[in-house]
C-alpha cells in the first residue's frame, strides 16, 4: 500500500473449513507481477488440507520465480 492510499476497515467472519491467506509482494512478483497472476497462489492454498501445507504450497508455485524481495505468506484455517 502507497502512502496516502485510503484504506477502509472491515471486519470478515471465517465459517468453518474457511482460509485467510496473506502474501507479501515478493510473492506476486515471484509469479509474474500482476494481481491476476495471483490466481494459483489463492488455488493451491485452498486445495491444500492444512494451513501449513498451503504455506509450502505457496512457496512451491514461487519457488522459480526472480525475486528480490521478501516472500511471505500467512494462512489462517477456521476448523
Amino acid at each position: 500500500m502507497a502512502a496516502g492510499e485510503g484504506r477502509e476497515a472491515r471486519s470478515e467472519r471465517l465459517e468453518p473449513g474457511d482460509s485467510l491467506v496473506v502474501v507479501s509482494d515478493g510473492v506476486l512478483d515471484a509469479v509474474g507481477g500482476r494481481p491476476d497472476d495471483l490466481h494459483r497462489v489463492w488455488r493451491v492454498a485452498a486445495q491444500a488440507p492444512s494451513a501449513a501445507e498451503a504455506v509450502a504450497a505457496v512457496l512451491e508455485v514461487t519457488s522459480g520465480g526472480e525475486v528480490d524481495d521478501d516472500l511471505t505468506v500467512l494462512v489462517l484455517r477456521r476448523a
